[in-house]
């Protein structure tokens, strides 16, 4: 159980911490392109977002997988859905700062990018132990 837990919170410490520097990094790269609420509009820079969101969401569920193979997609489940609903309580308070597009794009890859990332960590690749 301790082991689970564990690897559940690696998951979100991984995506917390990747996406604050990317976000910190984009506010240093564009400064301008950040109003006082630290959201954007820039298409190109919330793209990147999503690319980013996709690519650490992978890897948080990675984490998560191989710290925990045996139970990998089913904790890749609990790490997607705790994810997901981090995800929809920042998107709604990011609403009016954000392009609606993006919110929407982002919440719904955030529960299949971490749970592949999880079955990919598996030996074989399998989504078994759900």
């Amino acid at each position: 159980m301790l082991r689970s837990i564990i690897a559940v919170l690696a998951g979100m410490a991984v995506w917390a911490i990747l996406w604050r520097a990317a976000a910190f990094g984009g506010m240093a790269a564009s400064p301008g392109s950040f109003g006082p609420e630290g959201g954007t509009t820039d298409a190109a820079l919330l793209i990147f977002f999503l690319i980013w969101a996709a690519m650490i969401s992978f890897l948080a569920g990675r984490i998560t997988g191989a710290i925990h193979s045996d139970r990998a997609a089913f904790l890749g489940k609990v790490l997607a859905t705790v994810q997901l609903a981090v995800g929809i309580v920042v998107q709604t308070i990011y609403w009016d700062v954000v392009s609606p597009w993006f919110s929407v794009l982002l919440i719904l890859l955030l529960w299949p990018a971490h749970y592949a990332g999880a079955v990919a960590a598996r030996p074989n690749g399998e989504a078994v132990a759900s």
